[in-house]
């Protein structure tokens, strides 16, 4: 049974995609383009900044993988991979599905609507979440199958995005959750001990980390938890400079594919 020094690191950072997915929505809800620019423009500049380093970034793993470990070329399997990504880019897969979905509904999204759908992807994310949670205690260890494959669908990630939407069409929430980090922190510690707790039963149950995200439990710690840190940027954006383009420069295989 691994030590709980060998996995605390990596609970922790069970909020990074998340954060990821919730500063995409944030700052694709302040773009003027994701409202103002026709939707096969719109596509197609998404598609040249986010699909095309996926594709190339699959065919040149896939081509490795191959030539060191004999992977095969042509399957079902593989094509899958070049489709949606290989372990690294699967999130730009994810987050081409969830930018068709906000222009889809960017007319509708600003006031009340945005407010209808962080409540309809909240009830998206907990249903996907338990989804997960209760194939993990019937069907035990899936050697990540569920994570590495049906959570390549945007359906598990649209909760973390659209609450980034909400807080930019939110003038008022912002400077409410601004005025209360230190709770928020607070809430952050708490919701990381249960999800910590639920980690811990997992590898005595079943040797290992069977699933890494989709745990009914680490929902709360995931949402908080990238929440502070969007909020922490916020801050930091008004009173030191440019954070965020900051971290698209540091990043040009992450953030800076969409930010720049």
């Amino acid at each position: 049974v691994l030590a709980p020094w060998t996995y605390t690191p990596g609970v922790i950072l069970t909020c990074a995609v998340p954060l990821f997915f919730m500063v995409s929505g944030y700052l694709a809800q302040l773009s003027s383009s994701t409202r103002t620019q026709p939707f096969k423009h719109f596509l197609g500049h998404r598609a040249r900044r986010i699909v095309l380093p996926m594709v190339l970034w699959s065919v040149g793993y896939l081509m490795l993988m191959h030539f060191l470990m004999g992977w095969p070329l042509f399957t079902s399997k593989s094509l899958w991979y070049l489709m949606t990504g290989f372990f690294h880019l699967w999130f730009l897969f994810v987050l081409f599905q969830l930018f068709v979905v906000h222009k889809l509904l960017a007319g509708w999204l600003e006031g009340r609507g945005a407010l209808w759908a962080i409540v309809v992807a909240i009830c998206i994310g907990l249903a996907w979440y338990t989804l997960s949670s209760i194939l993990l205690a019937r069907t035990g260890d899936d050697q990540h199958f569920f994570e590495w494959h049906w959570g390549k669908l945007f359906l598990g990630w649209a909760v973390f995005y659209f609450w980034g939407v909400y807080l930019a069409s939110a003038p008022a929430v912002v400077p409410w959750l601004r005025r209360n980090v230190f709770w928020l922190l607070l809430a952050v510690f708490a919701s990381f001990a249960l999800f910590f707790v639920n980690f811990k039963l997992e590898i005595e149950t079943y040797g290992n980390l069977v699933r890494h995200y989709f745990l009914i439990s680490g929902l709360p710690f995931q949402i908080l938890a990238a929440s502070l840190i969007l909020v922490l940027c916020m801050i930091w954006e008004d009173r030191a400079g440019k954070i965020f383009k900051v971290v698209a420069n540091l990043g040009k295989d992450t953030f800076g594919i969409y930010l720049i």
